[in-house]
């Protein structure tokens, strides 16, 4: 029940403008027309790639991008044929690409996200990208509108940042719809709405790695129905795919999550991609026991700081900045285009007061591209040694945020 004790980060919404003031990044028509010519380039990128993609050719390099894994997988479900997902070479037989593995990935979702996917096999290929790409970019500028109501600058930069149009859209990757997720789970909570809340978290167990800091957070601020809701809402979703599948499909995705711990071990993964804590120490040299160790110890020191800024959050911004940049280095497989959880901080941190200095515009810069500069010049460093670092500052910034407001 909501009570006096609940905590503010759970309470109705704070429709005004943030605790300390958003500050004006720049003039909201500069933000504007920056948006709008990355997102007529990516407009043109999508109409140009969708071209070529009509040829069915799988051999084309454009072919092999990570969304071939998602529609493969739901032409797999449409033939009644789920638990073949969870298998490279069924995958890529799917594909087209005669039985070898889809790229680098497997299907390492649980068997109910076969159940959204699914209608994009029956569409072609490249059909089916541009739907997947277009839902995803709606979905990221649906949840980002509310919270962003009286930042239209930072929307409109957040819309269009490198870190989501060229990051992760182009790719097909989920990692838009998780952060579109999360934030919207967020704000559910400020609005008092467990069950809208618990819907959304129950799809974002879809990605279970990216979920304990956010159980943490709800149980520090003891928001009990959105648990509630959350973990029945959940237990009916994967249940239910379960029965429809068969529960073989539950053993096989476990049997695939195994799989890629041992491949990302042997570094048989592209680690140099990835953005969590466990990828920053690979990428300085040390092996895999040791950065697995040192994981370890920064998800614990995450997680409680999670459970402390949520617990008493004086500032619910900086608490939800703090909880988006802290959720991909918290889980040790986190990719790059996870980095859109990244942009989610930045505006929660605008709504905090955050950007009124050079260096703190300097910073949401930084944010805005993302990974983008290293996975394009890879020789002067590499996303693992960039981004984690860039993600952990983020957290600490937010949590000193938080900290000052309560003190």
């Amino acid at each position: 029940m909501t009570g006096p004790d609940r905590p503010a980060l759970a309470g109705p919404a704070r429709e005004g403008p943030a605790q300390h003031g958003p500050p004006p990044l720049m003039p909201l028509h500069a933000a504007r027309a920056i948006a709008w010519v990355l997102l007529l380039f990516f407009a043109v990128y999508v109409f140009l790639k969708a071209f070529e993609l009509t040829s069915g050719d799988p051999t084309l390099p454009s072919y092999r991008i990570d969304f071939v894994a998602i529609w493969a997988a739901a032409r797999l479900t449409l033939d009644g044929q789920a638990l073949a997902a969870f298998d490279p070479a069924a995958l890529g037989t799917a594909a087209g690409l005669g039985g070898g593995q889809v790229g680098n990935l497997f299907w390492l979702y649980p068997p109910a996200l076969l159940l959204l996917v699914a209608p994009l096999g029956a569409l072609p290929f490249w059909a089916a990208w541009i739907a997947f790409v277009m839902v995803s970019l709606v979905a990221f500028a649906l949840a980002l509108r509310v919270p962003a109501h009286r930042l239209p600058a930072a929307f409109w930069l957040m819309l269009s940042a490198p870190a989501l149009i060229v990051a992760c859209l182009p790719i097909g990757q989920t990692g838009a719809l998780w952060a579109a997720g999360i934030v919207a789970a967020i704000w559910q909570t400020r609005r008092a709405r467990p069950a809208g809340a618990g819907l959304l978290l129950a799809f974002l167990t879809l990605k279970p790695q990216l979920g304990i800091p956010v159980a943490v957070a709800l149980l520090a601020a003891r928001d009990w129905r959105t648990v509630a809701w959350a973990g029945a809402l959940s237990a009916v979703l994967h249940l239910g795919a379960a029965a429809l599948f068969g529960f073989a499909c539950l053993g096989a995705f476990l049997d695939g999550l195994a799989e890629a711990a041992r491949r990302v071990a042997a570094g048989e993964m592209p680690i140099e991609r990835m953005i969590s804590a466990y990828a920053f120490f690979r990428g300085t040299g040390l092996d895999h026991g040791s950065a697995l160790a040192l994981q370890g110890a920064a998800s614990l020191a995450l997680l409680v700081a999670t459970a402390r800024i949520w617990s008493r959050p004086g500032n619910p911004d900086a608490a939800a900045a703090f909880l988006c940049a802290a959720i991909p280095v918290a889980t040790p497989y986190a990719f790059y285009y996870e980095m859109t959880l990244g942009l989610a901080a930045a505006l929660f941190l605008i709504r905090s007061g955050f950007g009124g200095r050079p260096w703190e515009r300097l910073w949401l810069l930084l944010l805005w591209f993302g990974p983008v500069p290293p996975l394009y010049a890879p020789s002067l460093a590499a996303v693992n040694v960039v981004v984690p670092p860039l993600l952990a500052v983020t957290a600490v910034v937010a949590l000193r945020r938080g900290h000052t407001a309560i003190a």
